[in-house]
């Protein structure tokens, strides 16, 4: 009975949540809630892209503390307020080189992922919900609401604290997942 609970939560909640992704996706396409989208055009100065040491191109432009232990690096107190001072001034560009190897761009192969990772978290958010038996209906979608934004927090929050993600960015990311786990949650609430 619980494995099937959990089956059908977990590929209802992840077909819900797929959907609104899919219909919603996210941030990117809310136009009314963009101040951050004419950042993302402006970017053309060819100090970005600098030159960085063989060793440091797959990196950051000042090395971790791993990246410190593990090249036998010195810590260097100069380049650290350099690079402070160029994330001070800006412009701030965070990105995830996939070199030398790149990323077949796939759409139906990233669709798919997406998929099962969703249906892996509705599975995930069954079993939690389970543990709320005694619960009403109403308080079960509120317990699922407030377990996604609370993962949202947890995961959106600190790349606003770290990396300097706009704030309407977050907001938006966080609005928008949790409105989609509530959706989800209307229909896991009475399935599990």
């Amino acid at each position: 009975m619980i494995a099937r609970k959990l089956t059908l939560g977990g590929i209802t909640g992840g077909i819900i949540y797929f959907l609104w992704s899919f219909f919603f996706p996210g941030p990117s396409c809310l136009g009314i809630w963009q101040p951050w989208r004419s950042s993302l055009t402006k970017i053309s100065s060819p100090a970005l892209c600098a030159p960085m040491p063989p060793r440091r191109r797959a990196s950051t432009c000042y090395p971790t503390f791993a990246e410190r232990i593990r090249d036998g690096l010195e810590y260097d107190r100069v380049a650290e307020e350099a690079a402070k001072n160029r994330m001070r001034t800006g412009p701030l560009l965070l990105s995830r080189p996939s070199l030398p190897e790149g990323v077949e761009p796939e759409m139906g192969r990233t669709m798919l992922l997406s998929f099962v990772i969703q249906i892996l978290a509705a599975i995930l958010i069954s079993f939690l919900l389970l543990q709320t038996s005694g619960l009403a209906y109403g308080k079960r979608v509120l317990f699922v609401a407030i377990t996604a934004l609370a993962a949202n927090v947890i995961c959106q929050f600190p790349y606003w604290v770290w990396w300097g993600f706009g704030t309407s960015f977050t907001l938006v990311t966080l609005l928008d997942i949790t409105i989609g786990w509530t959706l989800a949650g209307l229909a896991m609430a009475k399935i599990v």
